[in-house]
């Protein structure tokens, strides 16, 4: 497996609809693996608890504004996205 980068361990909603604990490991730009439970312990160069807040890897925002005033554009809305860790709009 590649090496993580970075650990980000929070609150994951499962495929049963329920918040749980989990971890979320990157490495070379990329999403390696989402889980629920306690941490891998995998090493990773970055580890970031962010305590009850919600994960998202991997969301998708099918409802977007690009152009709604001048200061919007491709640009900021790709950009807006990408540090929401939105991968989809």
């Amino acid at each position: 497996m590649p090496a993580v980068d970075l650990s980000i361990v929070g609150r994951i909603v499962t495929a049963a609809g329920e918040p749980d604990r989990g971890e979320v490991l990157v490495g070379g730009g990329r999403i390696l693996e989402v889980r629920t439970g306690p941490p891998a312990g995998r090493s990773a160069a970055t580890h970031i608890d962010v305590k009850d807040a919600y994960l998202l890897p991997g969301a998708i925002d099918c409802h977007v504004h690009s152009g709604s005033h001048a200061g919007e554009g491709i640009r900021a809305l790709t950009a807006s996205a990408a540090a929401g860790s939105v991968t989809t709009v």
